[in-house]
């Protein structure tokens, strides 16, 4: 659970936010679940603010590395980032494609393509 959190606990996920999310905060999970399912390196300031904002806290590259490198953590990020794209109603169905294969190997990017033509 990334985007809220019971009373006025910090939510768990690299966003940590308190309370209940807004839809703001859900898009904001959303670029961060995307880059870490990807396992993207941690993102620079700048990326930070144009996708999330100056005023969030963001995580640490700590954590942020020790996500990127477990396959369990990447798995359950793409699961978030295909929860919030249905969320919101997201129209591009290859949103909603595998980014890994079962043993957690990132799926090479032609063949990605090619399941996001192939479910549309």
């Amino acid at each position: 659970m990334w985007l809220g959190a019971e009373d006025d606990e910090a939510a768990p996920g690299p966003l940590p936010q308190r309370g209940q999310p807004s839809e703001m905060a859900s898009w904001d999970a959303w670029w961060v679940a995307s880059a870490i399912s990807m396992s993207k390196p941690y993102p620079s300031e700048g990326w930070w603010v144009e996708h999330v904002g100056r005023s969030q806290e963001w995580t640490t590259y700590r954590q942020w590395a020790e996500w990127i490198a477990s396959s369990a953590e990447r798995h359950y990020a793409h699961g978030v980032s295909c929860a919030v794209a249905w969320l919101h109603c997201h129209v591009d169905a290859g949103a909603f494609t595998p980014v890994r294969d079962g043993d957690g190997v990132l799926i090479p990017p032609a063949d990605q393509e090619a399941y996001r033509a192939y479910s549309i």
